[in-house]
């Protein structure tokens, strides 16, 4: 009796942590990062709307672009293949320069956490993210050090509970330098409904083998 007793305990225990790691599962899978890289296209690509769930946008100073076509652009200075961003200008180092011209990321369902890699070509420029929420309020950024130039490859990051936008740029303060950009990653906003669902079956295992082991009355 106290063998089966054991073993009615230790289903009802292991039942619950597989219900737990499932949950876990699910919402790992639900917060898995998206790749957001020009090099899924061929170059000239116009990318704007070319990855779901996020819009890609060329911005810059009134006059500056001729429109706001992203392109997939080849560059020895790609951080991840053979391919970068480029703004409608086609040139994948105008990002910046004294024009000024900036990349900007929408992500349709929000985002927690969004990367971008930088490359400078040659020895004086400065790169900078900033996360934006609906609202247009800025609520983080990240940048390299002012007067400290990029060498090589710099991936900055920027964290927030709900990032619906993101900018990218080269030197918006003194407009002078430019630059790659290139290999974008966020990590979507997770859905309720999934975790919900996940949720909800750990629950009713739990319930259903703790049902089992109440004593029958009749």
């Amino acid at each position: 009796m106290r063998l089966m007793r054991g073993r009615k305990r230790f289903g009802s225990v292991g039942a619950c942590a597989i219900a737990a790691v499932l949950l876990t599962s699910a919402a790992a899978a639900v917060r898995g990062a998206v790749v957001v890289d020009p090099d899924a296209f061929p170059a000239g690509t116009v990318l704007n709307n070319a990855f779901p769930g996020v819009t890609l946008t060329a911005l810059g100073d009134a006059g500056v672009l001729a429109n706001r076509n992203v392109l997939a652009a080849v560059s020895a200075f790609s951080t991840t293949g053979s391919n970068v961003f480029a703004d409608t200008s086609g040139s994948p180092t105008a990002w910046g320069d004294g024009a000024f011209s900036y990349l900007r990321a929408d992500f349709a369902g929000g985002a927690t956490s969004v990367s971008m890699d930088y490359r400078a070509d040659d020895s004086d420029d400065n790169a900078f993210l900033r996360a934006f929420n609906s609202a247009n309020v800025m609520v983080a950024q990240a940048a390299t050090p002012l007067n400290s130039p990029v060498v090589g490859i710099v991936t900055l990051t920027v964290t927030a509970p709900n990032i619906a936008y993101i900018t990218a740029s080269w030197d918006d303060i003194n407009r002078f330098d430019n630059g790659i950009l290139d290999h974008l990653v966020y990590q979507p906003v997770p859905e309720p409904g999934a975790l919900g669902a996940a949720a909800l079956a750990a629950a009713a295992s739990c319930l259903v083998r703790r049902s089992a082991r109440r004593p029958r009355l009749f």
